[in-house]
């Protein structure tokens, strides 16, 4: 019973993820007749933006218009990212998406992300392709081991074969940053009366915020020399160190892991001693403002050791917490956390 309890805490905080406020952000939609239309569009994760377009024309307006591939030309942020319309080949089906637009140039280069894996396209003039790295399994002896195929590289020095820029090519990898350089370097070599647009956004920098945190548990753990325990309904405190993990690599901007490490109330035979505590989580900002909440599940871990015994725990935990951003990166915050056994937490801290 208490695992469904907490099972369905969790759940209830990974759906109020998915139906999150909105992140309205400065844009324009393009209509398929070329017209821009200004006004606000929803930010989302890449695949989400890949999908469609929420847009709305003033703030006024609560709900935005929802746009497919198949509707408009494409949408982009201002000084941001930039999506256009396109069909691109997923398995045997051929399927209209926005791709994001990396680099236009002597030749553009585009992005797209589903569940299955990233994939980048390369066009000049009319020709478009996808630029591929597929695996094949070889053997050398009685040894198995997977091959890249770097077909990429090929259909890119077939691309930019007036540059004679076969070394450069040899030594791109499939990211943005390295396709960007080479397309850049290919443009400038061959074009001289017109710039290249680079259309990806500055990444936000990677930040590891360290902090402090108190709170209570609902209950406090009671142990014996027989290593029985129970759980008496009292509350007993903890405090220590937080620290937050964000802006990484590859992960939507609003995800961070955050973990703490606590020392904690419990007692022995009726004597006060402490334990150690590490919850370690996965947030999700619902709100990109001042004042806004997130939502956590992961895990909580115990460690008690003494002269006697030494024990450790392992719990499924959720949790929402609401912050205040009062200084440039520097925030408070209050939370409350379920976990398995039936312990509600109820703590705060401050973030730098």
């Amino acid at each position: 019973m208490k695992k469904k309890v907490t099972f369905s805490f969790l759940l209830l905080f990974l759906s109020l993820s998915i139906y999150a406020q909105n992140d309205w952000r400065a844009g324009y939609i393009i209509k398929k007749n070329g017209d821009k239309v200004y006004g606000q569009i929803d930010y989302r994760a890449p695949r989400s933006n890949s999908a469609f377009c929420l847009f709305k024309e003033n703030e006024e307006q609560l709900v935005g218009k929802k746009y497919l591939p198949e509707e408009i030309e494409g949408y982009r942020f201002v000084d941001g990212k930039y999506y256009i319309s396109k069909s691109i080949q997923l398995g045997k089906k051929v399927k209209m998406v926005f791709l994001e637009y990396l680099i236009d140039g002597a030749v553009d280069i585009f992005f797209y992300t589903d569940d299955r894996k990233d994939r980048y396209y390369i066009q000049k003039d009319d020709q478009f392709l996808e630029l591929k790295n597929t695996e094949k399994e070889v053997y050398e002896g009685n040894v198995r081991y997977n091959k890249e195929l770097k077909e990429y590289v090929g259909v890119m020095n077939y691309f930019f074969a007036d540059a004679k820029m076969n070394t450069a090519v040899n030594n791109t990898s499939l990211t943005h940053k390295s396709l960007i350089k080479t397309a850049k370097t290919y443009h400038d070599k061959v074009c001289f009366d017109q710039e290249c647009v680079i259309y990806v956004k500055e990444k936000v920098p990677f930040k590891v915020d360290i902090g402090l945190t108190v709170g209570s548990f609902s209950k406090t753990l009671y142990l014996n020399e027989n290593l029985g325990y129970f759980y008496h309904n009292s509350l007993s405190q903890y405090a220590g160190v937080a620290i937050n993990i964000r802006n990484m690599s590859g992960i939507y901007e609003r995800f961070s892991i955050h973990f703490e490490m606590l020392v904690a109330e419990y007692y022995l035979n009726d004597e006060k001693r402490y334990h150690f505590n590490v919850p370690f989580l996965v947030d999700y900002k619902l709100l990109a403002t001042k004042v806004y909440p997130k939502v956590e599940a992961g895990l909580s871990m115990y460690f008690t050791s003494n002269e006697e015994y030494s024990v450790q725990n392992l719990r499924l935990m959720a949790g929402f917490s609401l912050n205040y951003d009062f200084y440039k990166d520097n925030r408070v915050y209050i939370n409350t956390r379920v976990e398995g056994g039936g312990i509600v937490r109820f703590g705060g801290g401050v973030m730098f």
